[in-house]
């Protein structure tokens, strides 16, 4: 890594001191030994990496997918208006290994932007790719105009490996960089979200929407926030007790909850729900939105396959 001994020094105290697992971007270093050349004994320069890295760490743990591989093929899709489309890519990602979430041996995810011929839609700041891409990858799911899909479109979404095994962004190797994201995606399992759990269940969504009542009110604010609403007829119990054969699910908005990722219901869908008790009979999905489980997912089966275990 090119940085001077000031900013390792600014390095060694704004990471280490504070705990972060995250090696910062050597364009935030650089900003930061700007800021320490003008104000040597300032403590400016130190908060400032400190801000970034945080983001980026709270960025990272929060995501659906993380994975290193390399892009195999993209594919251009429109829609919208027809003379001007927006346009977004499939990413196909052939996996090289896994760190959270649902891969196989390849991933594919949505991208902001693309070209067809020469019309073409550039989002900045966002991450690009180009086949042959070397890179870890971080995941969310998210609507797109075709179907809910993973996407990887913040800049944090991308992390380009050079071909001496660098991550260019940090000017570490790839190893390193693995291992500090493997502190930062604790594997919660099976176990530790039925043991939180209040109520396990498989039914179907019947609703969704946004509301705003008292019920919405989270503790230590003063009016109601908006909240996503779902109902949820119940097929069967796998742990806990429902005599309702509908039950409501409320998931707090951001607002109410920083940093929080709110899960999406779809009207006629299959879920696996971890479910602790919430206010007026209402349930809370246990982790966010890591509660909900797509039942047509092949990462649903083993989660069931897994409670089957539990219950021998």
């Amino acid at each position: 890594m090119r940085c001077t001994m000031a900013i390792l020094v600014l390095l060694m105290g704004a990471v280490c001191a504070v705990g972060h697992a995250l090696t910062p971007d050597l364009a935030v270093l650089r900003a930061a030994e700007n800021m320490n050349a003008r104000d040597p004994g300032d403590n400016l320069a130190r908060e400032y990496v400190s801000t970034w890295v945080s983001k980026e760490e709270r960025y990272i743990s929060s995501a659906d997918c993380v994975a290193l591989g390399t892009v195999t093929e993209l594919a251009v899709r429109s829609f919208g208006n027809p003379k001007r489309p927006s346009l977004y890519t499939l990413v196909t990602l052939s996996v090289e290994q896994c760190l959270r979430g649902p891969c196989s041996d390849e991933l594919e995810f949505v991208a902001a932007g693309g070209q067809i011929g020469s019309y073409a839609v550039e989002i900045t700041p966002a991450a690009a790719y180009a086949e042959g891409d070397r890179c870890a990858v971080v995941l969310f799911w998210e609507q797109s105009p075709h179907g809910r899909q993973l996407a990887g479109i913040s800049p944090y979404s991308k992390y380009i490996v050079a071909g001496e095994g660098t991550v260019e962004r940090k000017g570490i190797h790839i190893d390193q960089f693995l291992e500090e994201l493997g502190e930062l995606l604790p594997q919660v399992s099976v176990l530790d979200d039925l043991e939180e759990a209040d109520l396990v269940v498989i039914g179907e969504v019947t609703s969704a929407w946004w509301e705003w009542n008292a019920l919405n009110t989270p503790w230590g604010a003063d009016e109601p926030v908006p909240a996503r609403m779902a109902t949820l007829a119940v097929k069967e119990v796998l742990k806990g007790e429902s005599h309702d054969h509908e039950i409501t699910v409320v998931q707090h908005s951001p607002r109410a909850a920083p940093g929080r990722v709110l899960a999406e219901f779809r009207k006629g869908e299959d879920v696996l729900l971890f479910l602790r008790a919430g206010l007026g009979g209402t349930y809370e999905l246990v982790r966010g939105r890591a509660g909900k489980h797509d039942l047509e997912s092949a990462a649903t089966a083993d989660v069931l396959g897994e409670l089957g275990d539990t219950s021998r």
